[in-house]
């Protein structure tokens, strides 16, 4: 890990890993690197198995094709769902889109369940 982290900042991989250790002994979370670096490796293979593509050999161009594809889809059922036409300008788009904000945010009175109170109730009667 302290050999691509060197890389990223353009600093000598010794020194890197002498700060990962420091830190990792500072923490008391030993190989925290390791574990974030394949978290984060496994999160990115699911969303781009998620867009139909092949972890192993997907492109920055098709993954960039990918999403805007994904977009534009996302975009259509957000006009469609708010009423917004296909050619609406962009002022169109804000004024809609402020008129949802204000009627979301319109309600004089919101109710909220406390963390106690739910405790409570899930122990009377649990899932």
């Amino acid at each position: 890990m302290s050999k691509l982290l060197a890389a990223l900042l353009d600093k000598p991989e010794h020194e890197v890993g002498n700060l990962i250790k420091k830190l990792e002994q500072a923490s008391g979370y030993p190989s925290e690197d390791v574990r974030l670096a394949s978290d984060h490796s496994r999160h990115v293979k699911s969303k781009l198995r998620q867009l139909n593509l092949d972890p192993e050999d997907t492109t920055p161009q098709e993954l960039y094709h990918a999403l805007l594809a994904r977009f534009e889809g996302d975009s259509r059922q957000i006009d469609r769902a708010v009423g917004v036409a296909y050619d609406a300008s962009l002022s169109k788009r804000l004024e809609i889109a402020l008129e949802l904000i204000r009627h979301c945010a319109d309600f004089k009175e919101q109710w909220f369940l406390k963390r106690t109170a739910a405790k409570k109730l899930l122990k009377l009667q649990p899932p």
